[in-house]
């Protein structure tokens, strides 16, 4: 169910990825997980100073999508 960080960063492509969040109080959020792309797998662990909100989630999203597109046009 925790979709809105990693996985929203996607763009809605059919990809499997296998990931874990992770919380500090409210001081750090993560997520980490191995993404299964066709020819180009990869690891991504993004963490992000800030309380568990929408603005950190955000920032996590932008930060897989950027890598994500990266990847794809490899």
């Amino acid at each position: 169910p925790f979709n809105s960080r990693l996985i929203a960063g996607l763009g809605g492509d059919d990809i499997t990825v296998a990931h874990k969040i992770g919380v500090y109080g409210q001081v750090t959020q993560s997520d980490c997980g191995i993404f299964y792309v066709e020819k180009r797998n990869y690891i991504l662990c993004a963490m992000v100073n800030g309380p568990d909100n929408a603005e950190t989630n955000s920032k996590i999203k932008e930060i897989s999508n950027l890598t994500y597109q990266y990847v794809k046009n490899l």
